[in-house]
């Protein structure tokens, strides 16, 4: 298999230079213009070049000091994250006032992402890096929800398996089990655990983390069989599921062992 060559990004604005013309040797003066965003391995695109080498023949004695400037970007509508060009596409805001729990996890991978660099007010990403961001953080914050309810999980299980010795519950099948407070999704490993849902991408298994997390929030038990479209996975729409028409309130013996 190749090996993936690396991205070549403009250490100034960020756009991908795969099909633009790009300088890798750069004048002393233009290095005084961007030093704060340049390593020895940095190119900077056509656009910055000219920008900076505008700013410093303003002055042509090469002895002067250069005052460094406010920073200018030779394209201005860049991904952060990709460095595709914005400009006819749907884009997204990074930082933003009032931002939910989720949108701040999702501003942390990005700055993961991009470091040393800082975020500014003014960056901006395309929408499938925003998606691909989204459910990075969803994942995230599974695993650390689950991880820091360990006595949710066990009272769960003391008042199932009370459910399940109460003398006054009508008998029931050996093999299927009613359990009133709790629904499970049918098994078919060709649809969505969605009902209705028309997504005609991959499916996906579920990941016991996120199994746990709905079973433990929505009183939820998605099968070991079940599956789920990378559109609801990344909606985190698990809500719903409790009241749909694929939802059931039986449950096997081999389930109830798994879950419990």
């Amino acid at each position: 298999m190749k090996n993936r060559r690396p991205k070549i990004l403009c250490v100034n604005c960020n756009i991908h230079l795969t099909t633009h013309k790009r300088y890798h040797l750069l004048d002393s003066r233009v290095c005084a213009m961007i030093s704060n965003w340049i390593t020895d391995d940095d190119v900077v695109c056509k656009a910055c070049w000219e920008l900076a080498m505008e700013a410093v023949n303003q002055d042509l004695s090469p002895n002067v000091k250069i005052e460094i400037e406010p920073r200018q970007l030779g394209h201005t509508h860049v991904c952060l994250l990709c460095g595709c060009s914005l400009l006819h596409k749907q884009r997204d805001k990074i930082l933003r006032d009032n931002a939910t729990e989720l949108q701040e996890n999702m501003v942390k991978v990005i700055q993961l992402e991009i470091q040393p660099r800082q975020l500014t007010p003014l960056d901006r990403v395309c929408h499938p890096c925003w998606l691909r961001t989204k459910r990075k953080a969803l994942r995230t914050e599974s695993v650390v929800e689950v991880n820091n309810e360990p006595e949710k999980d066990m009272s769960i299980y003391n008042e199932s398996h009370e459910n399940l010795k109460d003398p006054e519950v009508p008998k029931q099948n050996v093999y299927n089990v009613v359990l009133p407070n709790y629904r499970r999704a049918k098994i078919n490993t060709h649809r969505c655990v969605f009902a209705n849902c028309t997504s005609k991408g991959k499916l996906r298994s579920v990941y016991d983390n996120v199994r746990a997390l709905v079973l433990n929030r929505h009183k939820y038990y998605l099968p070991k069989l079940s599956r789920v479209c990378d559109e609801h996975l990344a909606a985190h729409d698990w809500d719903i599921l409790y009241d749909s028409p694929n939802s059931m309130d039986t449950f096997s013996v081999e389930q109830i062992e798994h879950v419990f």
